[in-house]
């Protein structure tokens, strides 16, 4: 029986948890959001987000006699993973997003195209990568980063009343 209550429980309160859905300007439409009200809703990202940036640098040299050829390559990643909470830090116009993911400087910009899903944006897409500026340096967003979009919970609430009065009727006196 304390199984069957538990399980029961545990049902319900999953059941009243809000889901999240797409954020997209027929959602910012339909509730009539304004930027204030935009910035104070906690968003998440849908998708992985992998960023890199690729340098090399080589050279060569003579040492004692022999050709010494010199490489190094660094390589710098910045992984933010699907579900992420992000905040909007700026809204531009009505198709773009300017996204936070930390207390710095760094942002990130989703742009929606009529009423889709506010997905991530690039200067420019080549192959499926995007070539992105995050935080003044420039990276790259791997294959597939561009489907990335954002999301919030959304909870309704309904109430409903119901009174029933039951009468007993009128007799003649």
């Amino acid at each position: 029986m304390k199984r069957f209550l538990f399980l029961l429980a545990l049902v319900s309160i999953l059941a009243s948890c809000a889901k999240k859905i797409p954020f997209t300007n027929a959602v910012r439409e339909k509730y009539s959001l304004t930027a204030d009200e935009i910035k104070r809703i906690q968003f998440y990202i849908s998708d992985d987000i992998v960023l890199y940036k690729k340098e090399s640098e080589g050279g060569r040299d003579t040492e004692e006699g022999k050709l010494v050829v010199k490489e190094n390559t660094s390589e710098d990643r910045i992984i933010i993973k699907k579900g992420t909470p992000c905040v909007v830090t700026d809204v531009v116009g009505t198709n773009k997003l300017v996204v936070s993911f930390e207390t710095n400087e760094k942002t990130l910009d989703f742009e929606s195209t009529g009423n889709s899903e506010f997905r991530l944006k690039a200067e420019t897409w080549t192959n499926g990568r995007g070539k992105i500026t995050y935080g003044g340096v420039v990276y790259f967003a791997s294959q597939g980063s561009g489907s990335t979009y954002l999301e919030f919970h959304l909870k309704k609430l309904k109430k409903y009343k119901s009174k029933d009065t039951v009468v007993k009727g009128r007799k003649i006196d």
